[in-house]
């Protein structure tokens, strides 16, 4: 196993340049077409829509290469040097690149949604999501009218003693993330739940409908509407995740 994660590690930068390299011959076509029509100067002028055409080659080369190799976030516990572990990190990384390549500048759009849900993840209707930061895909689901502050990220799985755990992740209907806040493996937030910006909802936090959660660890501030903080009120687990 420990040569399985050894040579994946290997081989992950030469993929990502491969692609990178595959990505660019309908950019080139593209450029190559204008050229013959309008010439160098109307290759400047296309040059940025070469770019997007590059990347989004790039995304559907990475929505193609997870079908075809069947990957599927699992929930379970695998240990780092596991085939599924393998796996993970490099269509992570694939997803990584094209994340900092095209999806960065398309978030609070309706083709990051997409993206999203091509990777596996559910996702109802008018969520908006101004972060690119969303990972395990296959273990996520973000309910209608829901909305995700910039720099949020949610992951849906933690390292610990020489093993990755991956559990769900469920938002619910009309919730509300703030800013650069982050959301761990397990957690729960119920109809029209609040977290606060610049907060951390440790593993397997359950935040009941109609409440406002906040801090580091993130912990029940408060219920909106006729809810009322009680002495019985869940809180969150104490540990916080690295």
């Amino acid at each position: 196993m420990k040569t399985i994660l050894a040579l994946a590690s290997f081989f992950l930068p030469i993929l990502l340049f491969v692609v990178a390299g595959f990505a660019l011959i309908p950019a080139y076509y593209f450029l190559n077409a204008v050229y013959s029509w309008l010439g160098i100067i109307g290759v400047c002028v296309a040059l940025p829509v070469a770019y997007l055409v590059w990347g989004f080659s790039l995304c559907a080369f990475t929505i193609f290469f997870k079908f075809i190799t069947r990957y599927r976030t699992l929930q379970g516990s695998f240990s780092y040097n596991s085939v599924q572990v393998a796996r993970w990190a490099i269509t992570t990384r694939l997803v990584e690149f094209c994340n900092v390549t095209l999806m960065i500048h398309l978030r609070s759009t309706p083709y990051i949604n997409l993206w999203f849900q091509l990777l596996g993840a559910k996702i109802g209707k008018d969520v908006f999501i101004n972060t690119y930061e969303l990972n395990d895909w296959d273990l996520l689901t973000i309910d209608d009218n829901t909305m995700l502050g910039a720099g949020v990220v949610i992951q849906a799985h933690a390292a610990e003693a020489g093993k990755l755990h991956f559990r769900p992740v469920v938002i619910g209907k009309h919730c509300s993330v703030g800013r650069s806040s982050v959301i761990l493996p397990g957690v729960e937030m119920g109809d029209h739940s609040i977290l606060g910006a610049v907060s951390i909802a440790t593993k397997d936090t359950k935040m009941p409908s109609h409440s406002v959660w906040g801090g580091v660890p993130a912990a029940l501030i408060k219920y909106t509407g006729d809810k009322k903080k009680t002495d019985d009120t869940p809180k969150a687990p104490p540990q916080i995740e690295a």
